[in-house]
């Protein structure tokens, strides 16, 4: 019977074990991150597209009306004016909105949901934070809705009377093409005039780097899908006058 020696790994060998380890980490570390990543922003489309479906249900039961609602910070915007229905109930709300339609609240929730720094946190004379860190937690939804879906000249509503409000949710079938009209998005606070800049980092939910940036967005047609800074403020559209617009100018839905 013969006795085998053996030996043990020497200081020198243990760190480059311990350094190749660490390389192998710091390379999958990157490439684990974007795949959990991909299947929050998955997870994020099927509830767009559950809301989306909730939204059509409740369109196909008013005549092809959009509900009169406003999502949270749209409902800050607003000096409550009772007589003109002010402040609109919020669009998950279960009696007036389309919560009714949905089967779990739960599909508010985005789980890439970061929160939001708000860019005009002073309107509205009502007290608001400047930032949120999770936006379901806050208010009940991760998305905003296109509060220009129930009125006309919203941008005045916050204002002194400056300008006429009319009350008048729009009508599905006078939309020019449904699949460019967006009804629920990633929350952002921007403008035609103020695009989003590098220190901003409302749009980065899903990992959308400047100067990419990107949003979830749901479509009237009930379509979802990921929209960069790009296709928000230069979808290439010949239409509706003028040619270019960024997707949330309002000649897409009011012709």
């Amino acid at each position: 019977m013969t006795k085998q020696n053996g030996r043990g790994f020497t200081l020198i060998e243990l760190l480059v074990v311990i350094a190749i380890i660490a390389i192998l980490a710091a390379l999958l570390f990157p490439v684990l991150s974007a795949a959990k990543e991909r299947a929050r922003t998955a997870a994020c489309y099927t509830n767009l597209r559950e809301i989306g479906m909730a939204f059509l249900l409740y369109c196909d039961d008013n005549n092809g009306t959009t509900p009169v609602v406003a999502d949270a910070e749209d409902r800050h915007d607003i000096t409550p004016v009772p007589s003109l229905g002010f402040p609109f109930p919020y669009p998950w709300d279960v009696k007036r909105g389309i919560g009714g339609y949905c089967k779990s609240q739960r599909i508010w929730r985005c789980p890439s949901d970061k929160g939001l720094t708000f860019i005009w946190a002073n309107k509205g004379g009502v007290p608001w934070p400047t930032k949120v860190k999770n936006c379901y937690d806050t208010w009940g939804s991760s998305y905003s809705y296109r509060t220009a879906l129930t009125c006309e000249n919203w941008d005045y509503i916050h204002t002194a009377d400056t300008a006429p409000v009319k009350i008048k949710p729009c009508k599905l079938g006078d939309f020019r093409k449904s699949t460019r009209v967006i009804v629920f998005f990633d929350p952002l606070q921007y403008s035609a005039k103020n695009p989003p800049k590098a220190s901003d980092w409302n749009a980065q939910w899903h990992v959308m780097k400047y100067p990419t940036m990107g949003w979830n967005m749901l479509f009237a047609d009930g379509h979802a899908r990921l929209i960069t800074k790009e296709q928000l403020y230069h979808p290439g559209d010949n239409y509706p006058p003028p040619n270019d617009v960024w997707l949330l100018d309002d000649s897409y839905i009011r012709q």
